[in-house]
């Protein structure tokens, strides 16, 4: 996928683009990593870009340098 989604940390202004999807998780690619950063159990919301008024409740699982995983939660 292509596309810059946004990602809204709580502590943070972080923008990341969806990397790739299997299942409830979502693996997230930081665009700007001077930006911020993503931190291991944080919870996040994940705008789609086919539906950007919805967010989508996340847990971040791993975290890989630039790149983490996340889990959504069932909504």
């Amino acid at each position: 996928m292509s596309e810059t989604l946004p990602v809204d940390a709580p502590a943070s202004d972080v923008v990341a683009r969806i990397a790739a999807v299997q299942e409830d998780i979502v693996r997230l690619k930081l665009t700007d990593v001077g930006r911020g950063r993503l931190v291991k159990n944080e919870v996040v919301y994940i705008r789609p870009a086919r539906t950007p008024h919805e967010r989508l409740k996340a847990e971040v699982l791993r975290v890989l340098g630039d790149a983490a995983d996340a889990q959504v939660f069932e909504s």
